[in-house]
């Protein structure tokens, strides 16, 4: 629970003490920092289910940092790629999640697919292309050990 000049903030919801009576203020965006991290898959999907009904159900717009690629794919309408710490692409989840650009940003072969259920693409990671492009990196420039 965090105090803030008189009101509680709990899970993005504030409620106000002021003049003795409480109120309830509805946040227009939800800043997320890795909500799923350590938890359990059960855990995972809870906490993103939740988040997915307050945006429909609350209009509340959030904002989310997940390392789960295939979760980010499922749950967001936008997604931000990002790498060194810069925005590379930005788009839809099937714009984002595809082999070229899981390829070029995170060096990994992976197979994309549609989830037909869900309606979103996913992947399966075939093999990481971190040492190929070392190797091809150090060819280029003669210095392959």
């Amino acid at each position: 629970m965090l105090l803030l000049l008189g009101s509680v903030c709990v899970l993005g919801f504030i409620f106000s003490l002021a003049s003795g009576s409480l109120k309830l203020s509805i946040p227009e965006i939800l800043l997320l920092d890795e909500p799923t991290i350590f938890l359990d898959i059960c855990y995972q999907f809870e906490v993103l289910e939740l988040v997915r009904e307050l945006n429909r159900s609350l209009g509340i717009a959030t904002v989310m940092v997940l390392h789960d690629l295939n979760q980010a794919a499922r749950y967001a309408h936008t997604i931000a790629a990002l790498s060194e710490g810069m925005i590379v692409e930005t788009g839809s989840p099937s714009a984002i999640i595809t082999q070229a650009l899981l390829e070029r940003i995170f060096r990994i072969r992976v197979d994309v697919r549609n989830d037909a259920i869900q309606a979103c693409p996913y992947f399966i990671p075939i093999e990481s292309l971190h040492n190929r492009i070392t190797d091809e990196r150090q060819a280029h420039h003669g210095r392959r050990e």
